[in-house]
């Protein structure tokens, strides 16, 4: 899926999966799910699917902070957080 977001295109077949919802495969069901992707220039965003027939996907840009919101807030993540974030500067508790 690809969408242009304020001059960016944004794109789920070549950005990095980061997270996402717990019953992303089910699409038999009526809810919505939603995948946290990272761009190969670092650029955040989201992709909103709703398991309507057909499905349709909504995608949205996320600053950083709205990203590790997201990340957060998502069961399944794919990677840690330092990988999922590696421009991001923290410091360990």
């Amino acid at each position: 899926m690809q969408n242009a977001i304020d001059g960016i295109i944004y794109d789920t077949e070549t950005a990095t999966l980061l997270a996402r919802d717990a019953n992303y495969d089910d699409l038999s069901r009526p809810f919505a799910y939603t995948e946290l992707y990272r761009s190969p220039k670092g650029h955040y965003f989201k992709a909103k699917t709703l398991s309507l027939m057909p499905p349709s996907t909504e995608l949205a840009r996320l600053s950083l902070e709205e990203a590790i919101k997201e990340f957060n807030a998502l069961p399944n993540r794919l990677y840690d957080f330092r990988e999922a974030f590696p421009d991001a500067e923290f410091a360990d508790a």
